[in-house]
């Protein structure tokens, strides 16, 4: 099967079987969190031209605010692989492109299909080869439910970020990408996708610039958490604790030691993004993802001052208990996850394994929540092994001041992580605290 034409021949396929339905459906649901991963994808390296294939992950979550307005958060996380000798290969940031957006949607049904028309105004976070930047963007497109199983979208996204490298130059990375999704909704909470998406990445400095074609096929999982789109608008009973949410936090302060060969220096916390969500398909089992990208100020050092140094990514399955429920409400869980680290300013990518453990309790408006996660990540170049160990330790507060699932929330993160390279005695210790403030919606 070519990938190149089963995002077309399942657009045919779905609008065919979409008007031989007799079954339509409303307007698509804007309550949802969603993950996806690359099966193929490819782009040039900006540095020699050669191609790269890429993998990754990708995470996205919106919540519906009234009638016909949204909030959005999303990440797309691209690992190039790059071949460095012949047999040898290394994976690297190829591109992590993060946004948190408002929009407004408008539905418009023509014999009785449904297209939601959107647009969306946004913040962006794009990292490339171990720096980031921020900035701001936008987006458009059109979302059509053909009949109560299939859904299409089309959809443009463009950015313009921005880092400095020192004290006078700086680098812009503006990246820009649209697409074509197609999803078969299984039940009502439960849908698989298949997109594909181009885009190009520019990079811009001291007035010369370089482009960067990408092209990503992905498959999704999206779950729906208010079922039917006319459940929308409905009062349903939000439980204080609950694993059904989506949530965006941003820097506030932070700091990180480095040491590296008994030497230890200190630099601040520059800008960073926390994004993460959980899905409880079932009673006491749930899904959850995590994205934390912080950039550090380096300039002290001869360094960017907006550098990556130990960016995690995790996605797992976990187990929840409640313990206390009524006015005083709590539970325990548990996590195991495939983990995915960014180190310093090379951008390679390491993997692994991890658990999380925790802790949360809730009392009227106000709830909090204690965790503990470790991971080991590993990359092999050559015969040679390189490990990556982050150990995090965490809290975090919400204030819920109205009855719909919404929250402001005060997050803490202490991470410790180790690097070292297999046969040498050599260990680099990286260890950041950083304050996220941010929204929570729980469904």
């Amino acid at each position: 099967m070519s990938f190149s034409k089963t995002p077309l021949q399942l657009a045919v396929a779905a609008a065919s079987l979409g008007w031989a339905s007799l079954g339509l459906a409303g307007a698509p649901s804007w309550n949802y969190a969603e993950l996806s991963y690359v099966v193929d994808g490819k782009m040039p390296w900006v540095a020699s031209g050669e191609r790269v294939y890429l993998e990754g992950f990708g995470l996205e979550g919106a919540a519906a605010l009234g009638e016909y307005a949204f909030v959005r958060a999303g990440v797309d996380n691209l690992t190039g692989r790059l071949a460095i000798n012949p047999g040898e290969y290394v994976d690297v940031q190829a591109q992590d492109w993060s946004h948190f957006g408002v929009g407004g949607h408008y539905p418009v049904t023509v014999q009785g299909i449904t297209t939601d028309l959107w647009a969306e105004l946004s913040m962006d976070r794009v990292g490339f080869y171990g720096l980031s930047g921020n900035g701001f963007g936008y987006a458009l497109g059109a979302r059509t439910t053909i009949n109560d199983r299939w859904e299409t979208e089309l959809w443009y996204r463009s950015a313009s970020t921005d880092l400095d490298i020192d004290s006078n130059d700086s680098l812009d990375l503006n990246p820009k990408a649209w697409g074509v999704d197609v999803f078969y909704r299984m039940n009502d909470r439960v849908a698989i996708s298949l997109g594909r998406y181009w885009g190009e990445q520019e990079l811009e400095a001291e007035g010369e610039s370089e482009t960067g074609d990408l092209m990503v096929t992905q498959l999704g999982l999206r779950y729906l958490f208010d079922g039917n789109a006319a459940s929308q608008g409905q009062d349903r009973e939000i439980p204080t604790l609950s694993y059904n949410q989506i949530a965006f936090g941003y820097l506030v302060s932070g700091d990180v030691t480095l040491d590296v060969s008994n030497s230890s220096d200190d630099y601040d916390s520059e800008a960073g993004w926390l994004m993460k969500g959980r899905v409880s398909p079932w009673k006491h089992v749930f899904l959850a993802a995590e994205n934390v990208d912080v950039g550090y100020d380096l300039s002290d050092a001869g360094e960017t001052d907006n550098m990556i140094l130990d960016n995690r990514l995790s996605v797992g399955m976990g187990a929840y208990l409640p313990i206390l429920e009524g006015d005083v409400a709590a539970s325990v869980y548990g996590q195991i996850s495939h983990d995915q680290m960014t180190f310093m300013e090379t951008g390679l990518r390491m993997e692994g394994t991890g658990y999380r453990l925790g802790v949360r309790g809730g009392l009227a408006i106000v709830d909090a929540e204690l965790y503990y996660h470790r991971a080991h990540t590993t990359m092999n170049l050559g015969t040679t092994g390189y490990r990556l160990k982050p150990e995090v330790i965490g809290v975090e507060l919400g204030v819920s001041p109205f009855d719909n699932g919404s929250a402001i929330t005060l997050g803490y993160q202490s991470q410790m992580s180790d690097f070292s390279v297999e046969g040498s005695d050599s260990e680099v210790e990286i260890d950041s605290a950083n304050w996220f403030l941010g929204l929570r919606q729980s469904f």
